[in-house]
């Protein structure tokens, strides 16, 4: 886009160590800062009168739930301050980095998808704009992709069925991946179609995040543990609500520590972990809790805890370099800056502007056309299979 250790049944082999570790890096990641780094990528602005995202947010109906923290507890308050701002804002700036990537993101979300405008920029020459109903993607050298959302989305169902027919010619690499194909025709269409709902009433839609999440959690879950996957999911309200669970009712301060700063009505929070002790917890929570694991499937169950042991058994030795820390700033209810560090590297440091009063103007439309000399204009079935041939053909 745009600018533990294992028993035999359960051990990981030798040559799958090194990718089961970098895997279980992000999912850990995403355990433990999991709504932190969503707000990267999201829109981080809004009313919080008759907000949609509180009836999604999980950490509030944790803490209610919970004997251990409170609707006051600052990582409580923390992770809904950043949960209310991805699902139930508007429009903003985002502008930082994530680790040597540069962001900037001005996002204005309309009725619907099609009515919304962003601009978004990531990395030295990865750019793109939806605006006026066109979408424009640079990624470098002379041309510029022109796509046109409405004609594609209306015929979405035979471009998908044109695609099925020709997968082997457009996808070589995954012609001997039936699990891959199988879902062209069967799940790649209705996520389309989901993916087009995501933005509904001026917010990001909670519940359209979700389905289509769960229709392609299976390959998503492939992605994790590998193509020879073929055990359960859970639904990613499941995920989501047991992470909170887990980071508010399972960590320890060894693990997970925030605390906040008031001043005025800035709220500053303050956080410092560890990834490795943050994994042995996870470990423990899962074999305690018998609602997690009946929850989350046995399949699921047993393949994320080999592969934690795993992370673990890999990286116990070096605990200093899974530290993590950051801020969390709060203005008004609202996320205004994000800084997380990793081992003493910055993972993301990013800040938001112009709170329910970002546009993107035809400013943007003028800049991004004059990138390149060329055009590949994609607006029907034909121009898009094109399009996808040339991508892949040498």
């Amino acid at each position: 886009m745009a600018r533990a250790e294992n028993n035999n049944k359960n051990a990981v082999t030798n040559s799958n160590e090194n990718n089961n570790s970098g895997k279980l890096k992000i999912i850990i990641a995403i355990l433990v800062v999991a709504v932190i780094i969503t707000a990267s990528v999201a829109v981080i602005v809004g009313s919080l009168k008759k907000n949609p995202s509180v009836e999604s947010d999980p950490f509030i109906a944790v803490a209610k739930e919970s004997k251990k923290v409170s609707e006051k507890d600052p990582a409580v308050e923390a992770l809904s301050a950043v949960h209310k701002t991805v699902f139930g804002t508007n429009s903003l700036e985002l502008h930082g980095a994530i680790r040597e990537n540069n962001i900037d993101l001005i996002a204005q979300y309309g009725k619907d998808l099609l009515s919304s405008s962003v601009y978004f920029s990531f990395g030295k020459q990865k750019e793109a704009l939806l605006f006026d109903g066109q979408y424009f993607q640079y990624d470098g050298g002379d041309t510029l992709t022109v796509a046109y959302p409405a004609p594609l989305l209306s015929d979405s169902k035979n471009i998908v069925a044109a695609l099925r027919g020709d997968f082997i010619s457009i996808f070589p690499d995954l012609s001997t991946t039936p699990e891959f194909y199988n879902v062209v025709g069967s799940d790649i269409n209705g996520s389309i179609q989901t993916a087009a709902t995501a933005i509904s009433g001026k917010y990001l839609d909670f519940d359209s995040i979700s389905e289509l999440f769960n229709s392609n959690k299976t390959v998503m879950a492939q992605f994790f543990f590998g193509t020879d996957y073929k055990g359960t999911v859970p639904d990613f309200d499941v995920l989501y609500k047991s992470a909170a669970d887990f980071i508010l009712n399972g960590l320890s301060e060894k693990s997970l520590k925030v605390t906040v700063s008031v001043n005025g009505k800035v709220l500053t929070y303050t956080i410092n972990g560890n990834m490795v002790s943050a994994t042995e917890e996870l470990v423990t929570y899962l074999t305690d809790n018998k609602t997690a694991k009946l929850l989350l499937g046995n399949d699921f169950y047993e393949k994320l805890m080999t592969n934690l042991n795993a992370y673990v058994k890999a990286n116990e030795a070096n605990r200093a370099s899974a530290d993590f820390s950051g801020t969390i700033v709060a203005e008004k209810g609202f996320i205004s800056q994000i800084q997380i560090t990793c081992a003493d590297t910055s993972i993301i440091n990013l800040s938001t502007k112009n709170i329910n009063k970002a546009k993107v103007s035809s400013s943007f439309y003028d800049e991004i056309n004059s990138r390149a000399d060329k055009k590949t204009i994609i607006k029907d079935k034909d121009s898009l299979l094109n399009y996808f041939r040339g991508k892949v053909r040498v």
